[in-house]
């Protein structure tokens, strides 16, 4: 049952992740719609980034983020916010 409850509080992290991605693209003026999917696609393709490449998540990480740039300002804000 445990691993159930776990599976469970994952899958709704999951859901709320791309929620509040969606609710982001929609506050730059993207399309709801079209919000909903590009942050589903955002996980899907990390996801398979970390099954394909059989690498830790963290190298994978280090290996697109540039010094200064947006995608580890991304990760600070959702650091802040507490995502981690």
């Amino acid at each position: 049952r445990m691993f159930f409850n776990q599976l469970f509080n994952t899958l709704f992290s999951g859901l709320q992740i791309i929620e509040a991605l969606s609710d982001g693209a929609v506050k730059q003026g993207m399309p709801r719609a079209m919000s909903y999917k590009v942050a589903a696609q955002t996980l899907l393709g990390a996801s398979k980034m970390v099954l394909e490449t059989n690498q830790h998540p963290a190298v994978l990480k280090d290996n697109v983020t540039s010094p200064g740039g947006t995608t580890i300002c991304g990760i600070h804000a959702l650091e802040r916010g507490g995502l981690r």
